[in-house]
């Protein structure tokens, strides 16, 4: 079969999902701070150069983190979505809401990431789009010690024809709706592994602890 993909990638567009519930944590991830800026704020600061637009889909959190982030209003490739779907359906909401805006942009792909993942690096996203581009895959997925990472993802705009009307039925699991299409994981070697998931207290009091010993060291 011939491969759909060119065997060149044009830089994607990027989503930052920053709106979820942070149940465990026990308040808002997307403000937690982390040497003197946001968790947001780094993410922007990672993925801003890498991409031809960058989506952050806050929901009850934009009008906080557009406030602590005044320095980022005068860029036109950043784009604060509206999630039509409320986050009602996860992350998948705001996946939908960017792919639909997509339909505006010249890129093929979109970049997907975390808010809760700190330290994921300029090296990624060029594994995603080798893995993605070698398999002919729709979607390319990171895993971290063996575990899939749905939320750091790289995936072909032409999905978001499937994902509205799947949502609209109802169904809401990030990993059920990969594995409808062709999937591909991409395991994070040893000079990528500053990457942290950030999910609890514990979580967050690990890395500060973390960045306390590397800035003594």
């Amino acid at each position: 079969m011939e491969n759909q993909h060119s065997n060149y990638m044009s830089p994607p567009d990027g989503l930052i999902l920053a709106g979820g519930q942070s149940v465990r944590m026990g308040k808002d991830k997307a403000l937690l701070t982390i040497a003197g800026a946001t968790l947001v704020e780094h993410q922007i600061k990672n993925m801003l150069p890498r991409v031809q637009h960058l989506y952050i889909a806050a929901n009850h959190m934009t009008d906080a983190l557009r406030s602590r982030m005044p320095h980022f209003g005068e860029d036109k490739k950043l784009i604060w979505l509206e999630d039509h779907l409320d986050g009602a359906h996860g992350p998948l909401s705001g996946v939908t809401a960017a792919l639909t805006k997509m339909q505006f942009s010249t890129a093929r792909y979109l970049w997907v990431s975390s808010c809760d993942a700190y330290g994921v690096d300029k090296g990624v996203l060029p594994l995603l789009q080798k893995a993605l581009l070698e398999n002919d895959a729709d979607i390319a997925c990171l895993t971290v010690d063996g575990r899939e990472q749905p939320l750091q993802a790289l995936l072909d705009c032409h999905l978001g024809s499937d994902l509205k009307p799947w949502l609209e039925a109802g169904n809401r699991s990030v990993f059920r709706w990969y594995h409808r299409h062709k999937m591909v994981t991409v395991s994070l070697n040893d000079t990528h592994k500053g990457c942290y998931n950030i999910n609890t207290p514990a979580d967050y009091q690990s890395l500060l602890q973390t960045q306390t010993h590397c800035s003594d060291s």
